[in-house]
């Protein structure tokens, strides 16, 4: 069994995959086979630079005529109504918490500023987001560049929170989430080998919001149960059906043997992470 789990900090972050921007719409799938711009290509830049300080904001949100490029934030009271500022931030306890990840993106600095958009961040908990989750993040990084680099294939990350029911920051202008979660595919439907065709996989990674806190993983289908228990999509749907004259492949579930592979590689030597479905 390969051991993806991540214990060095050198290790794993230089290949930068063009990641797509955090989504919450649970409602519109990702369409694997292609036709969508949330595939993950490999970048063979090593050089993985450092976080930029500055944060960002999106004026478009506050007025549609605004300009569609990022702004810095400035604490602009015309944005204030439209999404969260850094001053909300200041003095809350909780780090500003990544959903797409900076160092997913070392192929350009434009890249990793707009993860430094303050609608890419959450309120997470420090010891949280330093610790297990950096270290799931990587660990993910890692497996999926390992297993799916092969010709044709491709990769997608959707990531998000579940909001709490009633914890905020800023006077009650910005939600603390319960859980942060990615869920991950590995699209081989357009493999150019007929043979790695059928070797795709995906899994989901929920983490609660707290101190020690630990990481479930799922099968994609049961993590959507568990998020149609805990929002208010009735029926959430991330990666759509693969479909052609033979098959059908729900969940970009190509290859569950693979899959489960991947997911003890990922969890094994990490006590706190654990299995939630029948991989």
């Amino acid at each position: 069994m390969v051991d993806y789990s991540f214990r060095n900090k050198n290790e794993g972050v230089g290949d930068s995959g063009e990641i797509p921007r955090s989504s919450l719409e649970l409602d519109k799938p990702v369409v694997i086979g292609g036709h969508c711009n949330q595939s993950v290509g490999k970048n063979t830049n090593k050089k993985s630079g450092s976080r930029a300080d500055s944060w960002f904001l999106e004026p478009q949100l506050a007025d549609r005529t605004f300009s569609q490029d990022i702004v810095r934030d400035n604490n602009q009271p015309r944005y204030r109504n439209s999404q969260a500022l850094d001053a909300d931030y200041k003095s809350s306890g909780y780090d500003r918490g990544h959903l797409n990840p900076s160092f997913y993106h070392s192929e350009t600095n434009v890249a990793r500023l707009v993860t430094n958009s303050l609608t890419n961040v959450a309120p997470q908990v420090a010891d949280f987001n330093q610790g297990i989750w950096n270290k799931l993040e990587k660990s993910l990084y890692y497996a999926m560049n390992q297993s799916c680099d092969f010709a044709g294939a491709k990769r997608y990350f959707i990531t998000g929170v579940i909001p709490s029911s009633g914890t905020k920051i800023s006077n009650g202008r910005v939600n603390v989430p319960d859980y942060f979660w990615t869920a991950m595919c590995c699209d081989s439907s357009r493999a150019n080998d007929a043979t790695e065709r059928m070797m795709g996989w995906s899994a989901a990674f929920l983490g609660q919001n707290v101190i020690n806190s630990s990481i479930y993983v799922y099968t994609i289908e049961d993590f959507l149960n568990f998020l149609a228990r805990h929002t208010s999509s009735r029926r959430p749907q991330l990666f759509a059906d693969y479909v052609n004259a033979n098959t059908r492949i729900r969940n970009c579930l190509f290859n569950q043997t693979q899959a489960a592979t991947m997911v003890n590689g990922i969890i094994q030597n990490n006590s706190r992470f654990y299995n939630q479905s029948l991989f």
